[in-house]
């Protein structure tokens, strides 16, 4: 990758602060780490913001930057290396928290975020076009990066296979241990009533909810929401997406319906 001092610089200073034993947030991309992240900090905690750790899930997603030209890779990159350094290096045990989140708004909050990444314009069409775009990619996209992402990051980093236990769907949450790290994951969907309680209890800290990385007050916020409201997939496709083993461990059946109603119909 392209060097950066002033972005390793940052991340230093971020590994420094939360030293001797920090809190992680890692997770995969778009699942609501900032507003985590916001809410530790406004308590005082400064937590490691985490998207890949593990060295074989770092190259893959770096090579997808390099695949269209991106070479300034962001930040999140520096923490990785850094994050999997302390890691192998520390006799403490970890404490991480991380998230999970319908794998369909999960892609197509990812799309507005990096759109280069999947080789679609969204600035260039209107909203109506970009929605039929999206629709054809689902038909055809893998999500084995949803579907697999906790098997490349914690099991290599933290030796925890999240099959091995259960996850309070109704709730939730789930709160687990491995001989590496206390481990807490939430629904993205459940966030906002988890965070005084669970997540208040995990950091040891009375929390209160500070929303961040709002996409409708962002750049494309207004496209965005237009957008998911015209996205219509094909029933049996969205059945075969939330079918998977990792839907059905983190979500209920009442919840994967949902689900499938709202992204097989226009409102």
């Amino acid at each position: 990758m392209h060097f950066s001092l002033r972005k390793l610089i940052y991340s230093l200073n971020d590994v420094a602060r939360a030293l001797p034993r920090p809190i992680l947030v890692h997770q995969m991309g778009k699942v609501g780490s900032k507003t985590v992240c916001k809410t530790l900090h406004a308590a005082g905690i400064r937590p490691w913001h985490l998207h890949e750790v593990s060295r074989t899930q770092w190259r893959s997603a770096r090579k997808a930057y390099y695949r269209v030209n991106q070479y300034d890779l962001p930040r999140f990159f520096y923490m990785g290396v850094l994050a999997r350094i302390y890691l192998k290096l520390t006799p403490l045990r970890s404490r991480v928290i991380s998230l999970v989140r319908d794998p369909i708004a999960q892609r197509v909050s990812s799309i507005f975020q990096a759109p280069d990444l999947y080789g679609i314009d969204i600035d260039g069409q209107d909203a109506a076009t970009t929605a039929r775009i999206i629709e054809k990619r689902f038909s055809t996209t893998d999500f084995s990066y949803v579907y697999n992402w906790f098997s490349r990051e914690f099991k290599s980093v933290y030796d925890f296979d999240i099959y091995d236990s259960s996850f309070k769907r109704e709730d939730g949450y789930g709160r687990y241990e491995s001989e590496k790290a206390d481990i807490l994951i939430l629904q993205l969907e459940s966030l906002s009533d988890l965070i005084e309680t669970e997540l208040s209890d995990f950091v040891g800290k009375d929390l209160e909810v500070k929303e961040s990385n709002i996409r409708s007050k962002k750049k494309r916020g207004n496209k965005y929401e237009e957008v998911k409201r015209k996205v219509s997939i094909d029933r049996s496709t969205c059945r075969s997406i939330y079918d998977h083993r990792w839907v059905r461990y983190f979500y209920t059946d009442d919840q994967v319906l949902s689900f499938i109603d709202r992204w097989s119909s226009t409102s």
